[in-house]
């Protein structure tokens, strides 16, 4: 079976980030869903693009950030991840195939870095939303979707054990001494 080529690739912080075909089409459609929704609202089409946009940003923002905190966190352990890959709206931390058996406190570290990362951006969201109560409400409506995502999705929602999140990992790690069964 052939594996999918990335439509985009690219370097950062030392990372190899490649985005599959299957992401950029659900951003779309997230950024259409949010458009759609700000349209059935009553905002005006410029509007209403503007801020499905903006939701699309904000969620990439927010995986990009969750997964640069896996990133860090292993640095620190001193076995570093080699990329990121997005696949559909959920991304994943890629590490070297060649690794060796690493003890589980390792793997703990890492999986912490996401909801670690995740939960300073929450605080940063909750800091931008708190400073635009004067300013736009679309930019409110984004802080408060950036305050979501981060907060709810990728802080939270990571720690449950789904099978696919960070709370499996360790989940793992407690009862088998390993990330995976």
């Amino acid at each position: 079976m052939r594996s999918a080529k990335p439509v985009l690739t690219i370097h950062l912080f030392g990372l190899e980030v490649s985005v599959m075909a299957s992401a950029a089409a659900l951003t779309m459609v997230l950024m259409v869903a949010a458009a759609g929704l700000r349209l059935m609202r009553g905002g005006s089409l410029l509007g209403a693009v503007g801020f499905g946009l903006g939701v699309a940003v904000v969620h990439t923002g927010s995986c990009l950030g969750h997964h640069l905190g896996h990133a860090f966190a292993a640095r620190l352990t001193g076995f570093p991840m080699q990329g990121i890959v997005a696949k559909d709206l959920i991304w994943r931390s890629a590490y070297p195939q060649n690794e060796p058996i690493l003890p589980s406190l390792v793997h703990a570290k890492r999986a912490l870095g996401g909801p670690a990362a995740s939960l300073v951006l929450t605080g940063v969201s909750v800091v931008a939303w708190l400073a635009t109560r004067a300013g736009p409400i679309e930019l409110r409506r984004l802080m408060l979707v950036a305050m979501i995502d981060t907060g709810v999705v990728f802080s939270l929602g990571s720690l449950l054990p789904l099978g696919f999140t960070d709370g499996s990992t360790l989940l793992n790690l407690l009862r088998w001494g390993r990330p995976e069964k």
